[in-house]
């Protein structure tokens, strides 16, 4: 199975009030071309579509036209999730017309238990998780750790009974990982509440990263 992983495409970005939607409908362009060139089986967005949880009509305007211009000319499935920079809510509407065209865009915690099924592999879309956002158990003390790691391992007590060790198994996940090198171009989490522990996804074969912009690899099975 050929994967190809992009993440953080930040589209609708000014840099220093310069609009980069030129910049990016370039790399649009050259991701279509690519993908007529070398086929693959199915193409990752790991988060962080949008610079903002309220994009420009432009910007929104562009990821439409890249979908429609994809689907004319493949029928590569899409999986998506949403990012920090995202709002889940806006990025999900029309998620359930999508998904019949392959395009499939999990925004929901609930929606990270059930794999989606491609050719041989389950993947499992995790998509930002804000600890201020999940109702988490109290513990003894009625004290609730509302860390981003508690928030990736209230996420894995779903989904680890539902993995078929038999299957391929892969996550898309948006977050901050220990160990992880970060650029210039992050706004990080401020603190280490923000990161988390990689081994929490050691289950899978293959973890596909966003948020840290620089290419790297953070395990065995992970990289950005």
């Amino acid at each position: 199975m050929r994967i190809l992983h992009t993440s953080d495409w930040h589209l609708g970005k000014t840099l220093h009030e310069h609009s980069l939607l030129e910049d990016q409908q370039h790399f649009l362009n050259w991701l279509l071309d690519y993908l007529d060139a070398h086929p693959h089986d199915v193409l990752l967005i790991a988060g962080d579509v949008y610079d903002r949880s309220l994009p420009p009509a432009e910007a929104v305007g562009l990821m439409s036209q890249f979908l429609a211009s994809i689907r004319r000319r493949s029928e590569i499935p899409i999986i998506l999730i949403p990012g920090n920079h995202d709002s889940a809510r806006r990025l999900a509407y029309l998620s359930e017309v999508v998904a019949s065209r392959g395009i499939f865009i999990v925004s929901d915690l609930e929606q990270a238990a059930s794999p989606i099924s491609i050719d041989g592999a389950d993947f499992y879309a995790i998509p930002f998780l804000n600890p201020y956002e999940i109702e988490f158990p109290e513990t003894n003390g009625g004290r609730i750790d509302r860390s981003h790691e508690a928030a990736m391992q209230f996420a894995m007590d779903r989904i680890g009974p539902v993995l078929k060790p038999e299957r391929i198994n892969i996550a898309l996940a948006h977050m901050f990982a220990i160990g992880g090198s970060t650029s210039d171009s992050e706004r990080a989490f401020v603190g280490a509440s923000g990161e988390v522990n990689i081994a929490l996804l050691q289950s899978f074969d293959y973890v596909a990263l966003g948020h840290l912009h620089r290419p790297q690899k953070v395990s065995d099975n992970a990289w950005y």
